[in-house]
């Protein structure tokens, strides 16, 4: 302060609040004082800090608004009135406005504060107004999995109406069509390069959406820039899950561990019974139904079953109703009747059950196996209502799989049944067993699997069966999967069974074919060949058929027979029909038929003589090994098989550390010498016990399970690409 004049001057070194006295004397005598406290603001100087140029706008496209910054001084800010080729600066320091002509112009931004006294400061302004241009999609978005980033780089394209590039803009990446209400990651703005290219890499969306036909159901990206210039991208599919629609309806009524998931012929689907957790009782298990419906993605309520169920099975009947067996240990079985909501009783279980398989046979009856620490079967009769029972399983099997082999391995093309692994009376097994819908028996496989197992999957693909994972204790996860090939049948190589040679008794049928010869076995073979040697009148080339009869009656076949001249090593007889069969027979008497009349001579040379020959083996075709295993070890999880001939592997429990997973993979059986496991896009819910059916459309449903919170009532859509 100068003590003459009383004016202070200094250099701040710092801001803030100074506190200091003033004290004044006047000349009198006696001289006179006065005081006074003092306080000065200091502040940072006032500048302008938005950066020039500023973005660049375009010809006549709305431009802004856009907020000038300023910073020190003593707010608030207010900047001068400026207007520069149809854009201004309003008193807040907000630019707008729709630039005349294209160009660079420039001008001065003027922003005073509230002190006092009060600051200005001024900036030069550089503002770029390009000719109108457009946007375009060089690199198209691409379909991938969830999660991981969409390759190769998405890239746009920035011209203007002349044609030339447009650098330096900043163009914005957004999702606009959004079916699975995903979210895109990634940097989603980027500036166009010198050659008027912005590229996006790294970009990732977190949920599923098909990209089937993109009517609506596909995800699509919206670019814009300043000036309002933009561009939609093509339709793209993300691979992974999604909520099933909107809330509160994508959601079950009640929450549900364990449920039976079945897909009804008009492409809903029926959710029943189930668990809430707990001690077991009709407190905790559920009697209620709901129907989901794919189109309208909503659930509904259906009429209750007249138990409380756990650990039931639902299967599709050929009528188009779906049977309800067992659960808690239940015998009573009911029906339901798509048609009008309703579940009706019908015969009961000879046997309590839960846990058990229900599978359909082809000719349309149900196999019920096992379940609640029994070994024993039974027979749904859909037309009578009625169970019965059939054959024992050799083993006590509860947890196990079971698995139609379609058309393999029987006389009539019932199918055998495949059960495998499970719990038994002494733990986890790691034996299978076959069904034999003709002969009501099952026969024990001698092979083992990889590992003990229990609470797996099977899953049929051509004539392949995989099992998959499971718990060989209640707990941990395995990784390990065995495959078990049932078209090895039709090329055993195998010991003759039956050889007989000059076999008496050959007759001429009237308007038939002859009988050539019979043969006895004594148990059950896998049969994989059978030839009828005979002499012939010249015609033994011509293919026909050859027929098992049974002696009880029963006739098998006919299967193709190829004619043979000289295809025998005997040198007498010299000509055959063979037939390539699989199948298995027996115990029993069988008589071979040759369909072609008058192939066989009856003469004095032939002293009515025929001869067969019969090619299998008494030990059944067994699991074909290991393959590649797991990527995540899981047990309580689905499987499902996708229209690709992959599979969807999805949650499940992998031990005590990870007791629900949300991650899923696919396998994919490849062929014979190159199966795989690739991981895919992960579910929104982690979750185990749940379940899952393949929709119509080739997507996937999953609903209900265990979940970190407990039981769930959510429900998932995975998309496959």
């Amino acid at each position: 302060m100068n003590p003459s004049t009383g004016v202070i001057s200094f250099t701040p070194a710092t801001t803030g609040l100074v506190n200091f006295v003033s004290q004044v004397k006047d000349s009198s005598n006696p001289q006179r004082t006065a005081t006074r406290s003092l306080t000065i603001n200091l502040v940072q100087p006032l500048a302008v800090t938005t950066a020039s140029p500023l973005a660049n706008a375009a010809q006549g496209a709305s431009y802004g608004p856009i907020a000038l910054s300023a910073a020190g001084g003593t707010p608030p800010y207010a900047w001068t009135l400026v207007a520069v080729n149809g854009v201004s600066l309003n008193s807040r320091g907000v630019l707008s406005g729709t630039p005349a002509a294209a160009g660079t112009f420039n001008f001065t931004a003027t922003v005073s504060d509230g002190g006092s006294p009060g600051q200005t400061a001024s900036q030069l302004m550089t503002l770029n107004v390009l000719n109108p241009f457009a946007l375009t999609f060089i690199t198209q978005p691409t379909s991938t999995i969830g999660g991981t980033a969409i390759s190769p780089a998405v890239t746009v394209r920035a011209l203007d109406n002349s044609g030339a590039v447009v650098p330096g803009i900043n163009v914005t990446l957004t999702i606009q069509n959004n079916p699975s209400n995903g979210t895109l990651f990634g940097t989603t703005t980027t500036m166009t390069n010198e050659v008027g290219v912005a590229t996006f890499s790294g970009l990732r969306i977190d949920r599923g959406a098909s990209a089937a036909g993109c009517h609506g159901s596909g995800y699509t990206l919206l670019a814009t820039a300043p000036g309002g210039a933009n561009a939609t991208s093509n339709c793209f599919g993300i691979t992974g899950f999604a909520p099933t629609g909107s809330a509160p309806a994508n959601s079950l009524a009640a929450a549900r561990i364990s449920p039976t998931a079945t897909l009804l012929n008009n492409g809903k689907v029926l959710v029943t019974g189930g668990t809430i957790g707990g001690v077991i009782s009709d407190a905790t298990t559920l009697s209620t139904a709901e129907v989901y419906d794919p189109a309208a993605k909503t659930f509904a309520s259906t009429g209750n079953m007249n138990a409380h169920r756990y650990g039931h099975t639902a299967t599709l009947l050929p009528n188009g109703k779906v049977l309800i067996v067992g659960g808690a240990s239940t015998q009573a079985a009911e029906i339901y009747d798509p048609a009008t909501g309703i579940f009706t009783s019908t015969g009961s279980t000879n046997f309590p059950r839960s846990f058990h398989t229900a599978t359909l046979l082809n000719d349309g009856t149900v196999l019920i196996a096992g379940g609640s620490n029994t070994m024993a079967a039974e027979i749904y009769n859909p037309a009578t209502g009625v169970f019965t029972v059939t054959g024992n399983m050799t083993t006590l099997r509860t947890f196990h799989t079971a698995t139609p082999l379609n058309n393999c391995c029987t006389l009539t093309g019932n199918g055998l049944v495949l059960i495998s692994g499970g719990s038994g009376s002494s733990g986890t097994l790691n034996t299978s067993e076959y069904y034999d819908p003709e002969t009501k028996t099952f026969t024990f496989s001698s092979t083992l699997l990889a590992s003990a197992r229990e609470i797996h999957t099977a899953t049929l693909i051509n004539a392949n069966v995989y099992v998959i994972g499971g718990t060989p204790d209640g707990l941990n996860g395995l990784a390990s999967a065995d495959s078990f090939n049932s078209s090895a049948l039709n090329a055993l190589v195998s010991p003759w069974l039956f050889e007989g040679f000059n076999t008496f008794g050959v007759t001429q049928q009237v308007g038939g074919p002859p009988t050539a010869a019979t043969f006895t076995l004594n148990s059950t073979a896998w049969i994989s060949e059978i030839e009828t040697y005979h002499f012939n009148n010249g015609n033994g080339d011509v293919p026909g058929t050859i027929t098992l009869q049974a002696s009880g009656g029963g006739i098998f076949g006919p299967f193709p027979a190829q004619g043979f001249s000289s295809a025998s090593t005997l040198s007498n007889p010299g000509t055959a029909f063979i037939a390539s069969v699989n199948l298995p027979i027996g115990p029993g008497t069988f008589t071979v038929q040759d369909s072609v009349p008058d192939t066989w001579s009856f003469n004095n040379a032939s002293n009515n003589r025929g001869f067969i020959r019969v090619t299998g083996t008494f030990t059944p075709p067994q699991l074909s090994g290991l393959i590649p295993t797991l990527n995540v070890a899981r047990a309580y999880h689905t499987t499902t098989l996708l229209p690709s001939g992959s599979v969807l592997v999805a949650g499940g429990q992998g031990g005590a550390a990870t007791p629900n997973l949300a991650s899923a993979e696919i396998f994919n059986p490849g062929t014979d010498s190159n199966p795989s496991f690739s991981s895919t896009g992960s579910l929104v819910t982690a979750r185990r016990s749940h379940a899952t059916v393949l929709l119509p459309d080739g997507t996937v449903f999953v609903v209900g399970g265990n979940g970190n919170s407990g039981p769930l009532s959510s429900a998932e859509i995975y998309y496959p690409f």
